[in-house]
Formats: C-alpha cells, structure tokens, sequence
C-alpha cells in the first residue's frame, strides 16, 4: 500500500498522484491545464488559472467528465473558488482533493455546493492491489512526461553551462506557445465543433513539427526523419512527444462526437470542412462499442507498454491480457485506429509504424519506451522481441521517477 506521505511532498506530486488514480480507475485523464485567453487588443495571451485534471469515462451512452483539483493546503477561500471554476466548466462531478485541519468541515461545505472533498488518504484506501500497481505504473510515466516538457529539465541535458542558447530558448518558447493551444484553450471548449476545428488548425499549423523545430535549430543533417531528431535532441524530442498529444486528441475529439450523435445530440456537422474528421467520426459512430475503448486504451498503450507491441511472440497477448480484454478484442481495437489514423487526403498513416515485427505508435520517446518495457520485466513478460531495450533504458536513467 503506497504511504500517502513519501509520495506527496508538494502540490505537483499530488497532481500526478491523482492523475494516476483516476487512470488506475480507467478514465481518459487530461492535465496540466490552464485557463488562456486572448489579450483584448493586444498580442499575446493572459494566463486566467491553472487546472489540475480532467477526467473523462467513455462509453456507448456518454462522455462522464470529472473535473479535479489539488491543493497540499486547503481553505474556505479554495473550495468557493473551485466551485466557480467548475459551474464555467461544467463537468459531471467535481472533485477537490486537499489537505487540510479542517477537512471534515471543509467536506461539509463541499457537500452542499455539490463540490466532493477527499484527502490522499481517501483516494488510497479504494485502491484493490491492481489498481495500486496500475497508479504506480502510471505515476512513473506522468512524472516522466512531465519531465519531457520541464524547462530545466531539457537544460540539464543539452547543456553544460545550464543555460540555453537564443536560438533554443526561441525553439522552446514556440513549444511552450504551441502547448498552450492544447492545454490552455482546447480541453476548455464547450462545443465539439469547435473543438474539433481548432485541433485541425494546429495540425494544418504544424503538420510536420518535429522537422520543423529542427530546421529552426539548424540541425545537420537536414532531411532525415522525425524520430532520427528526436533521438538526437531533447527540445525535438519534446516537440514530436506534444505531436502525438495533439493527434491522439483529434481522435478523442472525433470520438467525443460519435458518442454525442449516436445519443441524440444535434452537432452542426456541415461546420466542419475537414474530411478526414467527418470520416474518422462516422466509422467511430459505425464501431462505437470498439470506438468507445480507444481512450483508454491508448492511455495504457502509451503509458504502461511503451506504445509498442511485438507481434512475434506473446507480447501482445499479454498486453490484452493486462487490459482484461479478450486478443481478438484489442486487435480490434487497434485495427480501427489504423483505419481512423489514416489521413483521407493522401492515405498517409500517421499513427503505426511496423518494424521487425514490432507495432510502434509514432512520436513515442524512448524514454516512455524505456519504461514500458521495465513495466513488462516487472508483470515477468517477455522482452525478447525488442532490439533496443538498453537504448530505451539509458534514455529513461536522466529522469527523476
């Protein structure tokens, strides 16, 4: 049983732990957020708030949404502001996960603004010994992620002096920039619609944003592959692991819309002028008991495996194994997302790649690799198939887990 006071030491700590916890219960979890908006007649934006987690349980009949806030300390003054916060973003439930001296009042409070108040403790104490493995799992990877984004992290790497150069702080900066659509605008918005056209907009924006940031590093040579600069530069590396972020999150958006049609919403559709959407939301809406899984399967997929499977040996059995599904039923799955990954511009499949008979998903660091296959000797699967496990390894030993 994980002791609440060796994982939590500051208010980050806490939001991984509870962004572990609710991907330990199955939810599609977003965090990191913030509240960006515009500056009225001037450049630039103005930073509103932060968030700490969004979570989001799929299925056939909804999308169930739980907007969750972390604080080490809690007061009165807290809890009256989260429920403000909450009322414009309008979730489901809304969960404020504190510590305080007075938490059996601030609990009674909560319950009569239809705020819940938990400690750590509360969250842990749910935890069956698969799920406690399961958060750790993911505790691991979120850290790690985190990491991948962190400023000072990507210094302490590159550098020897500490300090980035202009041209890298300007390369950061545009990755900072670029983040903020997602986490600062995107997640926010209410209409799916508009959801969706914004999420098109930075693909078109950025459709090759790894080799971008490297050309704007001057990286020599100048035509190789996204996953050649991403090995080879850590501010690339955190540009190709945004990519994949902002593309899962088209998929998630295209599926957000299959549900809300097949349950009767009206979505003005004829908005949309983006093919590749309305195709990816009309095959979800056609497999919508498989659609319905991808969320949660990708979070695991990603966060535990690495992203990859081999398909020479029981790996992925295995991996089905863990998911409790059946292994027809995540081939399914995974038959899908190659259809719903492929652009219908040009058919280029932006999603899988197959190597050795290894399934990778694209954009994937090694350093998330590198954990997914220390996850697999910890569950005693095999490792046998993949060709770069001390690669992967070494590119995960510069991170704090």
């Amino acid at each position: 049983m994980y002791e609440a006071s060796d994982l939590i030491k500051e208010g980050k700590d806490l939001e991984i732990l509870v962004s572990s916890y609710y991907q330990a219960y199955d939810y599609y979890v977003e965090s990191n957020l913030r509240w960006i908006e515009d500056k009225e007649d001037l450049p630039g934006k103005v930073n509103i708030l932060e968030l700490d987690v969004l979570a989001k349980m799929f299925s056939i009949h909804s999308v169930e949404r739980t907007l969750i806030e972390c604080k080490r300390g809690c007061t009165y003054k807290d809890i009256f502001k989260f429920s403000g916060v909450a009322k414009l973003v309008g979730a489901n439930s809304n969960v404020l996960i504190c510590q305080s001296h007075d938490i059996d009042k601030l609990k009674s409070v909560g319950d009569r603004i239809n705020i819940q108040v938990k400690t750590p403790e509360d969250l842990l104490t749910t935890l069956s010994d698969d799920q406690q493995e399961k958060l750790s799992f993911f505790h691991a990877s979120n850290s790690t992620s985190n990491q991948l984004f962190e400023k000072e992290t990507i210094k302490s790497i590159m550098t020897t002096s500490g300090n980035f150069s202009v041209i890298e702080q300007r390369a950061y900066n545009m990755i900072r920039s670029y983040m903020a659509e997602l986490i600062g605008k995107i997640w926010k918005e209410p209409d799916l619609i508009q959801q969706s056209i914004q999420i098109k907009n930075l693909l078109d924006t950025h459709s090759d944003y790894v080799r971008e940031i490297a050309r704007f590093l001057q990286i020599k040579p100048g035509n190789e592959s996204s996953e050649f600069y991403m090995k080879k530069n850590m501010l690339c590396r955190a540009a190709g692991y945004l990519a994949l972020k902002v593309r899962v999150s088209y998929v998630i958006c295209a599926i957000h819309c299959a549900v809300a049609l097949e349950n009767g919403v009206v979505l003005e559709l004829d908005k949309i002028q983006d093919d590749s959407f309305l195709n990816v939301v009309h095959l979800s809406r056609k497999e919508l008991a498989t659609a319905v899984k991808i969320p949660q399967f990708l979070q695991e997929f990603i966060y535990i495996f690495g992203g990859m499977t081999s398909l020479l040996d029981k790996d992925a059995y295995n991996i089905a194994q863990y998911m409790k599904m059946d292994f027809s039923e995540m081939m399914k799955i995974i038959g899908l997302l190659k259809q719903l990954f492929k652009l219908s511009e040009n058919r280029i499949q932006w999603g899988f790649v197959e190597d050795m008979g290894v399934l990778y998903l694209k954009y994937v660091p090694n350093p998330i690799k590198g954990l997914g296959v220390i996850n697999r000797e910890k569950l005693d699967y095999s490792i046998n198939e993949f060709c770069f496990v001390d690669e992967w390894k070494k590119s995960l030993s510069i991170y704090r887990l």
